[in-house]
């Protein structure tokens, strides 16, 4: 039974720990969704063998037998619509950065609620649909450049209309079909009229993704690469067409506009670098005054002493506070996110400042 013909989305749940599966298990069936557990990645893999496919895998990173990760990789390799997401209670940057390069599309810490479990299997629903309804499109259009070849008033009209930029190469290296948003993306080959020589394209990058496609033998090569061309990047995308008969007439080429995606990769980034640079603060302060108290220098003064490790875990609460923080960003996604405001007494706050950098003054060469 394939997953698309299911009344109901399926869900494959993979986790040791029996009351995080059941309890996942009793969310989500509850919201209508098809609940398939299995207690370690040896066995959930069999599951999908066995039952797939799904739509969902929410998979815990460290178990027996298989890790979670090491079951991304296999169900991607299977299936690459298939949306993961990571449960865990080792959450870290590096397991989250990890997990990401390994396809997972969201990452959920535990404990978690009923409602962020929701929220990330929502929207990673979402993406799988977007994600489908895209490659459809996408197959409809390639057949569409195929069957328009022999009728070239609806072949102008529906490459016209198109918001991807597309050219046809023929097999001696002439530009024999060029749309507006091609135009566009290349003003250098606006003006020129059709045909014109593949070498008036000015990115050489362009060119020879466009030149190995067009000239592999067999016709079968499929190539994509980002390109920038000026403020934007774009997905070229370059297929051969193929005549009735199986034999190449030349390379259809698609450029996409991912400018918005790469900026948002960028962000992302960025993010992750600020969550650590936030991290490292605090765990700084706090390991140094646990080495001085470890140290033995303060072994004749208890209440300094005392004083150190009540700074350490001032820092371990302050760390606590920016998890606490993270979480809530489910919160403000969901809109259920509410502002309290309450009178603060700024010199504690200037005082509480002061002190968490005192034990650092010293090495920095300052004076008390």
């Amino acid at each position: 039974m394939s997953e698309e013909g299911a009344a109901r989305p399926r869900i494959l749940v993979v986790d040791d720990e029996p009351g995080i599966r059941e309890g996942c298990r009793k969310i989500l069936a509850s919201e209508g969704f098809e609940v398939i557990t299995a207690g370690d990645g040896k066995a959930g893999l069999e599951q999908f063998l066995d039952r797939g496919p799904f739509a969902v895998l929410l998979v815990d990173l460290q178990m027996p037998r298989m890790s979670g990760l090491e079951l991304i990789r296999e169900l991607r390799g299977r299936d690459p619509d298939i949306v993961p997401i990571i449960i865990t209670a080792h959450a870290t940057i590096d397991t989250a950065v990890e997990g990401t390069k390994q396809g997972a599309y969201s990452y959920i810490p535990k404990p978690f609620t009923a409602d962020e479990l929701l929220l990330s299997i929502k929207n990673g629903l979402e993406r799988r649909t977007l994600s489908l309804e895209a490659r459809r499109l996408r197959e409809e259009r390639e057949k569409r450049l195929l069957e328009v070849a022999s009728e070239r008033s609806k072949r102008k009209t529906i490459i016209a209309c198109m918001t991807d930029g597309i050219l046809v190469i023929n097999t001696e290296g002439l530009v024999v079909l060029r749309n507006a948003a091609a135009a566009r993306i290349l003003p250098e080959c606006a003006e020129l009229p059709v045909p014109f020589p593949l070498e008036t394209i000015a990115s050489p990058d362009v060119r020879e993704i466009i030149g190995v496609v067009n000239g592999a033998p067999g016709g079968f090569m499929i190539l994509s690469r980002e390109i920038s061309l000026g403020p934007a990047t774009y997905m070229v995308n370059v297929s051969p067409v193929l005549d009735p008969s199986g034999e190449s007439t030349g390379a259809v080429t698609v450029f996409r506009d991912v400018t918005a995606l790469k900026k948002l990769e960028t962000a992302k980034s960025m993010f992750v670098s600020m969550v650590a640079h936030e991290v490292k603060s605090p765990l700084a302060a706090a390991e140094g005054w646990l080495n001085l108290i470890l140290s033995g220098i303060l072994k004749n003064d208890p209440a300094q002493e005392r004083r150190m490790i009540e700074r350490s875990l001032l820092r371990v609460k302050t760390l606590r506070t920016m998890v606490a923080e993270l979480l809530n960003l489910t919160a403000i996604q969901t809109g259920n996110c509410t502002l309290h405001r309450a009178p603060v007494e700024v010199s504690a706050v200037v005082n509480a400042a002061v002190e968490g950098l005192c034990a650092r003054g010293p090495r920095k060469g300052a004076s008390p």
